[in-house]
């Protein structure tokens, strides 16, 4: 006589099923959490690149709040990115700005966007770091670059006259 009951074989079978249906589930839990610190990591890493680009312009007031909040001011305007949500989010706040534009994490690009227009049913995306940055700076500052390869003015130095009271000069 056979040690195997009837329907030990369906049973296994079902089994195998289900135990492959975990091991799937195991593994998409695993990809969203992989997916989630990557995009945590990436939005602190574009929050302080955000911040050293204000301070390389050197006209531009900077602060970064608890939360990892970076505020830009110049010129009587204001721009902050404040993270969104537990990962890969950033809300753009600015009376500049229409339709409330942020930054996504692209994972399947590995680079940050700016995402326009989601509101008014249109998105349009732009790498932040080619197009998306310099918007930005248009759209709230009024700014623009100088075109590539045209070198700005340096500003006047004050002449000998203007930086000596009384225009006296020494030689050695």
């Amino acid at each position: 006589m056979s040690s195997e009951h009837r329907g030990s074989q369906l049973a296994a079978r079902f089994r195998a099923t289900l135990d492959q249906a975990a091991a799937q589930e195991r593994a998409r839990l695993d990809a969203a959490r992989q997916r989630r610190e990557r995009g945590q990591a990436e939005r602190v890493r574009v929050l302080g690149d955000l911040a050293a680009f204000a301070q390389a312009l050197g006209h531009f007031q900077c602060k970064t709040a608890k939360d990892g909040a970076v505020t830009w001011s110049f010129s009587g305007a204001q721009l902050t990115f404040r993270p969104k949500g537990d990962a890969d989010r950033i809300e753009l706040v600015s009376d500049g700005l229409q339709g409330e534009p942020a930054l996504r994490w692209q994972h399947e690009l590995g680079r940050w966007v700016l995402v326009e227009g989601f509101k008014a049913g249109g998105e349009r995306q732009r790498l932040l770091f080619d197009e998306g940055l310099e918007a930005l700076m248009q759209r709230v500052f009024s700014l623009r670059p100088a075109a590539e390869g045209e070198v700005a003015e340096p500003e006047p130095q004050a002449t000998l006259e203007e930086a000596v009271p009384g225009g006296r000069t020494r030689t050695l």
